[in-house]
């Protein structure tokens, strides 16, 4: 691995999906990689191989990130081998108006510095509601 874990999960946080580029996000994992958000928001299953990742990433960027990149701030990245977790805030102008998450995600990293899977936690309620918005079935809050 060239570069720390840490080094490698913030940069990868910050830099690269902030961009919501799927093809850029699908090549930080390894072949097996999987990607994984906990709560209610059922399309959260996971989601296999980089192909799968760059395909939901673009669908999302697509639909929901019209106005711009998101822009991601890592508070703190902590490791434990190849095993880091970062908490952050994103905040983004998206077609459904202003959107800010907080959340925290674990990032698993094999021995070539490729993510081998990531679990992410965050308020899924509020990607629920902006999707409704999105969709035209709710209204802003």
């Amino acid at each position: 691995m060239r570069q720390s874990p840490e080094k490698l999960a913030r940069h990868f946080m910050e830099a690269v999906v902030s961009t919501m580029d799927g093809e850029a996000i699908g090549s930080y994992f390894a072949e097996e990689g999987t990607f994984q958000a906990q709560g209610k928001f059922s399309n959260y299953a996971e989601i296999k191989g980089p192909p799968a990742i760059k395909e939901y990433f673009d669908a999302l960027a697509k639909k929901v990130y019209t106005k711009g990149p998101a822009r991601i701030k890592v508070f703190y990245t902590t490791a434990e081998g190849n095993r880091v977790v970062t908490e952050w805030q994103l905040n983004a102008e998206t077609s459904g108006g202003p959107y800010e998450n907080r959340g925290a995600t674990v990032i698993e990293f094999d021995a070539s510095g490729k993510i081998r899977h990531i679990r992410q936690y965050l308020d899924t309620e509020r990607v629920v509601n902006l999707l409704k918005i999105i969709e035209g079935q709710g209204q802003a809050s």
